[in-house]
This record gives structure tokens, sequence and C-alpha cells, in this order.
């Protein structure tokens, strides 16, 4: 409930090492990479239970797996500087981690460019740009070398999430290819346009319909994102709902077009559309 007098505030630093407990049965090493599975629990990043990890953590101490403090009534028990819920207890161990921090690792593979790129690891050692069976640990803030470089842990820019653009219909008077939408994928990578919706608030004068898809040029047209729209109606449409025969979800090549095509004048036609994609590669 709320309070009306003044109260403490406990801070650690995010970059402080923390006391995080291990699962049961799991062995973890000083200077890999361990993840907090579904359980809540540390394990080894070679376990299975890692593939749905929430979050990453760099080991920090190199003491045995020693079995954590006895369980408590109370609101936790004090181990060192820190607190530690009963959670902790039995059989379940307790190590010293870091989860926010600059941490430089070893990589198979990288290149200047890929700094900015959400970066993954296969085994608790092995780390790449890949996505390919991986698990995403955070983000190469820093390019070393080949197979040197600083990534920022659990921290996940742009790149790895969802992108939005929003741009406006364009009232085409004729059935110029991209006449209504003419967008270009310029990321540099393939991207997959998950959701694309046209928010049209004034519908146009005439009966013409339109095609939306993926084209290799300002110049292509196709209808796999929406096929056959009506655009003299006042409506949102979208790609996985009024896709029609054709549409649904697409991806888009670098420096490929979303192109946008009308079958007949759509003079009058007032709206926007919004891309929402992902880097696929």
């Amino acid at each position: 409930m709320a309070v009306t007098v003044e109260k403490a505030i406990e801070i650690r630093g995010a970059g402080e090492p923390l006391l995080l407990p291990v699962a049961s049965g799991e062995t973890i090493y000083k200077g890999t990479l361990a993840a907090i599975g579904g359980t809540g629990y540390l394990y080894n990043m070679d376990s299975a239970a890692a593939r749905n990890a929430r979050m990453i953590a760099v080991i920090a101490d190199g003491s045995a797996n020693a079995t954590g403090p006895a369980a408590t009534t109370s609101a936790g028990s004090i181990s060192g500087d820190f607190e530690v819920g009963s959670a902790v207890a039995g059989d379940k161990t307790v190590r010293y981690c870091y989860t926010k921090a600059l941490v430089k690792l070893e990589f198979t593979s990288i290149a200047q460019s890929d700094v900015g790129k959400t970066v993954r690891a296969t085994d608790n050692y092995t780390v790449d740009e890949a996505q390919s069976g991986a698990v995403k640990i955070g983000t190469l803030v820093t390019y070393i070398s080949a197979t040197s470089g600083w990534v920022e842990l659990n921290t996940f820019y742009q790149a790895d999430g969802a992108v939005f653009y929003k741009g406006a219909l364009v009232a085409a008077t004729s059935t110029a290819v991209g006449g209504v939408i003419s967008w270009q994928n310029t990321t540099g990578e393939a991207i997959i346009i998950e959701h694309i919706y046209l928010d049209i608030t004034t519908g146009s004068t005439g009966a013409a319909t339109l095609d939306v898809g993926v084209a290799a040029s300002s110049t292509g047209t196709n209808d796999t994102l929406i096929d056959g729209c009506t655009a003299s109606l006042v409506k949102v449409v979208s790609n996985l709902v009024n896709g029609g025969t054709h549409g649904g979800v697409a991806k888009v090549a670098n420096s490929y077009y979303v192109q946008g095509s009308a079958s007949a004048t759509v003079a009058g036609l007032v709206g926007t559309y919004n891309i929402i994609y992902r880097i696929a590669e």
C-alpha cells in the first residue's frame, strides 16, 4: 500500500555482482556464461534448460558450488553483503554473477559491421552473431578483432526487436507501379515484415483497389502482403486479416522494395501505411 512517511531505499549498482542460486545438479564455472532458466535458477549454458533463458549471467567467482544457506521463515537470510531468499536452501547453490556489465568475450567470427547486433551463445563459452540454434546474450558494442569484442549483457537494441515505420499513402491519379507506396529496405540485411496495415482515413473517390507486395526494384509490383484492398472505404486494412488471396507475411531482401499500386486513380485518398518488421539475418 502507499506510504506517507520517508522510506530508506537500498540501492546496488547495476554493474555489481549478484548472488544467484544454481539449479540442483548443475555445475557452473568461473568466467563462463550461465542462464537463468524458466525455474528462476542458474543453469550451465550447456544445459537444455538454458534454451529458454530469461537472463544471462557471467560467473565471477571460482569457488566450489557450495550448498546455500539454510531456509528461514523471515524475508531472507544474510550471506555477506547480500540478502538471499530462502529459495536457495537445501541442495541449491549460490554463485557471484554479473548480469549487467560490459564483458570481453571470444567470438567464432565477427566483423566491425556486427557492432550493434545481438550476439548469441551455443554453449557456455562459444559466442557469435549468428542466429541459428543459439541463445541471445546481449549486444556487441565494441569490435576488437575477428575473434574478440565487448558485449553488453542482457541489453538489446533495435536490430533485435520489432521496428515500426510509418509513411503517408499517396493519392496517385494513375496506375503507376509503386504510386501509392514505395518503401525500400535499407537496413543492410534481410527483414521479415510481420505486419503491415493501411490506415485509410479518407477513401478515394473512385472504386480502385490496392495491391501491396515485395519487389526487387522500384519498378516492380506484387501482392504478397495485401491483395485487392478497396481504397474507397475508411478502414484499417491488415495483411494478417485482410491480406486477400495472396497476402500474408513476407521476407524483404536488403535493397528490395515494398510497393503499393492502384488499379485505377485513388484521387482523394488520405491515410498512412505502417510497417512492423524484424531483422531476419
